[in-house]
């Protein structure tokens, strides 16, 4: 969250979205490096 300067609501809103692969641990939720920098890649070019 940090990392990209949102809530934390908006991190699980941006999780459960579908826009990029995310894995579960528990009850944890977590975000593949590549899988962030490749969206974030692809909004930038929008």
């Amino acid at each position: 969250m940090k990392f990209l300067g949102i809530s934390r609501g908006k991190a699980y809103d941006l999780a459960h979205s579908g826009e990029f692969h995310t894995v579960r641990v528990g009850t944890k939720i977590l975000i593949p490096k590549a899988a962030l920098q490749e969206w974030l890649i692809g909004k930038a070019a929008r």
